[in-house]
Order: structure tokens, then sequence, then C-alpha cells
């Protein structure tokens, strides 16, 4: 079983498993003394198993969601990478499920690093580092990414998060989103067909609305505005706010399930093949040797007594 560890000060708790990809297993907020999981519970089976897909969130880097069956295309060259998805594409990167090393460590911090030159089986045909950093300040979990390119050739970088959220954490509770975007990534599939356009009424969440039982998997041109979560009987709310690279966003509503995932991402679904294909404003970055990429995300979570 991997091991676990815990950053927490009065009103924040954090447990993270370095051992399987930095991934979060849980996320809590104090609330008259009594810790809430504002998070999708992860189940002890993910930690046995090492299956970052079922912790609470997890990190998506060198790229994040899809590239089409695997195919990278950049610079007029192709590498196909192995396709690690039942629908036949290459998903969420490949540090997930990787063990990350510790170089520092307190009770409310915690900065991770990995170097893709360890693994011999990377998903991924340029040579890279990262730092991951998670820290705990006031009401907020704050999630620090970094990738730099150690190859001699220019690379594509992308990167994110990948929570997933109750929807209830009290009884009859009702989710509230705010997700300001710009537009929507057209196709029938989580693999776009097109630049983004604007979004039909049903999926824009630009304006507080609440979160209905439609399926929803997209990815949204955002406008680098706060998303907002809202849970209405237990007067919870978390705010995100993230740095300026993060210029898409992922929303992720499953049918018949009891969690919902908003996903703060710098890179479209296959950016960087819609970028080769002359598609412009995808979110692609493009690092020149020993250049960084970063960013950081903040999780800030807010309780209103109710009356």
């Amino acid at each position: 079983m991997a091991d676990l560890v815990t950053l927490e000060n009065r009103r924040i708790q954090a447990k993270i498993a370095p051992g399987i990809g930095g991934s979060l297993y849980s996320l809590k907020r104090r609330i008259n003394e009594e810790w809430i999981e504002v998070t999708r519970p992860t189940p002890e089976s993910a930690l046995n198993d090492a299956d970052p897909g079922s912790f609470a969130s997890f990190v998506m880097i060198p790229y994040s969601n899809r590239i089409a069956n695997g195919l990278l295309r950049f610079a007029g060259c192709e590498h196909q990478l192995r396709i690690n998805n039942a629908d036949g594409h290459t998903i969420h990167g490949d540090v997930r499920s990787r063990p990350w090393t510790i170089t520092e460590q307190t009770d409310r911090n915690l900065i991770l690093q990995f170097n893709s030159a360890e693994f011999p089986d990377i998903n991924w045909p340029f040579p890279f580092k990262s730092q991951l950093e998670h820290r705990v300040e006031g009401e907020a979990l704050v999630i620090s990414m970094a990738v730099k390119n150690k190859g001699d050739s220019r690379m594509p970088v992308g990167m994110g998060i990948h929570p997933y959220f109750r929807r209830a954490l009290v009884p009859d509770d009702e989710v509230t989103l705010q997700v300001p975007i710009q537009g929507v990534y057209p196709g029938d599939s989580p693999i776009p067909n097109g630049p983004w356009q604007p979004a039909p009424a049903w999926m824009d969440f630009s304006s507080p609305r609440k979160l209905g039982r439609e399926f929803i998997d997209n990815c949204f041109r955002s406008t680098g505005h706060q998303n907002v979560i809202s849970w209405s009987q237990s007067g919870v709310s978390l705010l995100m706010d993230h740095d300026a690279v993060f210029q898409h966003v992922i929303v992720f509503c499953p049918e018949n399930k009891d969690y919902f995932a908003v996903e703060p991402v710098t890179n479209a679904n296959d950016g960087f093949n819609l970028a080769e294909r002359g598609v412009e404003d995808t979110g692609t970055y493009v690092l020149e040797p020993d250049e960084v990429f970063s960013g950081s995300i903040t999780l800030s979570i807010h309780h209103e007594i109710q009356q």
C-alpha cells in the first residue's frame, strides 16, 4: 500500500500519495470541529492497486486529456505513443501512475520531483523533469507545478489537474457551478473536430447555474476568471483560481454518479495535433531546451453558517 503525506492547518487538510503520481487522496475543510471531505472519496483499493484514476485528484503532465489515437504530430514529425485508454487514445499524460521523489516536506508543504530519464518506458518522446508542490495556507490548498525540457530539441507541453468533487456534502445538497468560458470545442467525442466555438446554453456555466444530471464531458476555452463551486445546504463554496497559463477547463459530469469534475488545464484536448493542423489558441506551449513551464492553482474552501 502506498504511503500518504498529510498536510494540515486548522481549516484545511490534504493527503497526498507521492508514490502514485503525487495524487491527491483527500481534501477536507474543518467545519464545526469536523473534517468534511469536499473531493470524491478515494477507495482503499486505489491505494492497494496504485490506481490514480480513482483518487480525489491527479496531476496531468506533460499534457492534459487526450492525444487522438496516441499519434502526436509536432514540428512535422509523428510520434506514436502507447494507447492507454479504452477509447483508443492516449490520455492524461504519463506521471500520474509514477512514483515521485520527496525533496521537501513540512506539516503544511510538500515538494516532489520527477525525472522522466529514470523511467525507460516513459510514454513521451521528449525527456523532461517536473516539480509538484502542495501547500496548505489559510482556507486554501495551493498546487504548483513545473515542467523543464531536458532534451536537445523543442517540445510541446501541457499540464493540469483532474479533481473530482462530491455532489452532496450533506443530505439534499445541490451544486451550483460558475465556470466562465469563451467557448467550447466541438465534436461528438472528447476529441475536438475544430477550433472552439460559442457554447450552447445548456452547457454554458458562465453565470452561476445548478448542475443538472445531463452528461457533460467537454473542453472549454476559459476566460481565465475564477471557477466557483457552491453546495446549497452545507453552505460550502470552493473558489478555484489559477495562473493565466491554464487557458482551458474541462467539465465532466457522468450520468448516475455522485461526483463531477472541474479541471483547469493549459491545453485543449488533442491540442498539440490541432495546433499542428493550423488551429490557433489551443493552449499549446513549446519549450526550448532547458526552458521551464510553470503555473499554480488555488482551491479555497469557504463556509457560511446557514440560518
